[in-house]
């Protein structure tokens, strides 16, 4: 199969740089952009990259390679990213934030939970007519 495929690698020391990262895994196939994901609010890495990868063939075998190993003290999990689309005959990853994800459950909640009466409504012609 050689199609461009996204590798999701998490278990990184986040001193880590991107010059790193393909140095490691140039050995294995063809890399193509890295990504290190930084917490947006602090702007400090947070030990997990996307990796794109020109051949399906190559990413497993850097999964074979790396996956559950120890590598600088940590132990590494690197899968193929879940969340993909394709932009400019390029693979990415879907990197949604917490926010929108958030926003998007919350929609989904919304959607979920029946109309309820308002309580207070009936209690106070309740208790407005049983105080006349």
């Amino acid at each position: 199969m050689n199609t461009p495929t996204t590798l999701y690698m998490a278990g990184l020391k986040y001193s880590l740089k991107e010059g790193h990262i393909r140095e490691l895994l140039t050995p294995y196939g063809k890399i193509g952009e890295i990504e290190l994901v930084k917490d947006k609010n602090t702007g400090l890495k947070k030990g997990i990259a996307f990796i794109d990868i020109k051949y399906a063939e190559d990413a497993h075998k850097i999964i074979e390679n790396f996956n559950n190993k120890i590598y600088l003290g940590r132990t590494l999990k690197v899968s193929v990213a879940k969340e993909r689309f394709v932009k400019d005959e390029k693979y990415y990853a879907s990197k949604a934030s917490k926010a929108s994800q958030k926003k998007l459950e919350e929609v989904e909640e919304t959607e979920k939970k029946p109309k309820r009466r308002r309580r207070d409504k009936g209690l106070k012609v309740l208790f407005d007519h049983l105080g006349k």
